[in-house]
């Protein structure tokens, strides 16, 4: 039997016991975010034993909007940190909610307002990445006449994410700007149904043929003018692709079209539910084995995890995205 052990560290207080935690991480979203629940019946007491009563209200309160935050979570005292980052909200009522953001806050609270012409990735993030945040770029890339009014580093960010899939994400404290997953930093997780995964029933297999895919390519021309061309099936899950300065409309077609049988494959969607023996982290790679059907053995890339961790046990929910060699 495991003994959940947990470690909650904020600026004025640490919790060694297990609250409520639970922690959403994905290259998809910008930030990874969190909730810790602390119930009603714990008393805040100051140096000399008096009660604090205004726990989240005023300068001296013990939880303050922009606080800092680190979670360590495990078994049997061998824990291992999932969080880190501020504290972005409080409720005012017991049980306390408080709500969590990772280090993309800190660059949530600037603005920027320029004009560039057709700049590289290098160069745009020279221009918004506050000093004093170890960054790295995968992925390198002109963006087309760029212009901001008023917007925050982390604004610009998530724009790049929906407009050129250039993904933003922290991992031990560097931010990593372009690929939405890392090779160096990957790590294989091998999970096999009907013993380390609790509950695969919000995964589906689906034959290639049954898969239904369209991709729309999409290329930005300097101007910030777009071409784009479609291929595969009209009603299928649409998987879009973002280039630079592909002014060929027939030669953008062409790449839509090779890449729509590498989207049609035997394969999960989905996601599943596990413990928390192996932590797993976005872009890592699960090699899932099925010892009653082997031909559904395969490995995939994963795009969000969800921790939940209480008195109940620690959960992870692994939602996959793209199967791979």
């Amino acid at each position: 039997m495991y003994q959940v052990t947990s470690k909650t560290e904020f600026e004025t207080v640490t919790f060694g016991f297990t609250n409520d935690i639970e922690i959403e991480s994905s290259y998809n979203q910008l930030s990874d975010t969190g909730k810790i629940t602390i119930p009603r019946n714990i008393n805040f007491v100051d140096d000399s034993g008096a009660t604090i009563t205004d726990v989240t209200k005023g300068e001296n309160a013990v939880f303050k909007r922009g606080d800092s935050v680190r979670i360590s979570i495990g078994y049997d005292h061998k824990i291992v940190e999932r969080f880190n980052g501020v504290i972005s909200g409080v409720t005012n009522k017991f049980p306390l909610d408080i709500r969590l953001d990772d280090e993309m806050w800190k660059l949530k609270q600037n603005t920027h307002t320029f004009t560039l012409e057709n700049p590289t990735l290098d160069q745009l993030l020279k221009k918004i990445i506050p000093a004093g945040v170890d960054y790295k770029v995968t992925k390198k890339q002109t963006l087309g006449d760029f212009r901001v009014s008023d917007a925050s580093t982390a604004q610009i960010l998530d724009e790049l994410r929906k407009k050129h899939k250039i993904f933003s994400w922290f991992r031990g404290g560097k931010l990593y700007i372009g690929l939405s997953y890392v090779p160096e930093l990957q790590t294989r997780h091998g999970f096999t149904m009907y013993d380390d995964i609790i509950d695969g029933d919000s995964m589906e297999y689906i034959n290639a043929f049954d898969r239904k895919i369209k991709v729309k390519a999409i290329s930005i021309q300097d101007d910030n003018s777009k071409i784009e061309a479609e291929a595969g099936d009209a009603d299928g899950s649409t998987r879009t692709l973002h280039f630079n300065g592909i002014s060929d409309e027939n030669e953008l077609l062409k790449i839509a079209e090779s890449h729509v049988e590498e989207y049609k494959y035997d394969g999960f969607d989905g996601s599943f539910l596990t413990f928390g023996h192996q932590w797993v982290e976005h872009g890592d790679i699960v090699d899932l084995t099925n010892p009653k059907i082997p031909e559904q053995n395969g490995s995939y890339i994963v795009d969000k995890v969800v921790t939940k961790c209480g008195m109940g046990g620690i959960r992870q929910i692994i939602s996959i995205k793209q199967r791979v060699a």
